[in-house]
């Protein structure tokens, strides 16, 4: 069991209580990911993968990610390929579009309407 402390509380994987949630995620670059959560997110890399194609771990509190660059068709599958999309869709000219969400109501406000 390993544990980590985040803002005086401690967590441990897997968990003495409760439950883990674990997230795979395809990503591009392992090591730029694993950078990624460990800065933004305070995560502690358990492992960067390697070149063989293994996936890398990233725990944040009671949360894996499980980050991995996908891969082509298996003898089981043969017509599945595991890879990162790519939004390339230009939004140019659709800017117009776009209008603020209107603000949501207060607490207060959701009790009374109950």
């Amino acid at each position: 069991m390993s544990s980590v402390q985040i803002e005086q509380k401690s967590y441990e994987m897997p968990p003495r209580d409760g439950f883990t949630v674990t997230h795979f995620i395809t990503v591009a670059d392992i090591d730029r990911s694993a950078d990624f959560y460990e800065k933004v997110f305070a995560g502690r890399i358990l492992s960067r993968g390697d070149s063989k194609g293994a996936s890398g771990h990233i725990q944040i509190a009671n949360t894996w990610l499980i980050v991995n660059v996908g891969g082509g068709p298996t003898a089981d599958k043969p017509t599945v390929t595991l890879s990162v999309f790519i939004l390339t869709k230009r939004l140019s000219g659709r800017q117009h579009q776009c209008r603020p969400l209107p603000a949501p109501a207060s607490p207060e406000a959701l009790v009374q309407a109950n």
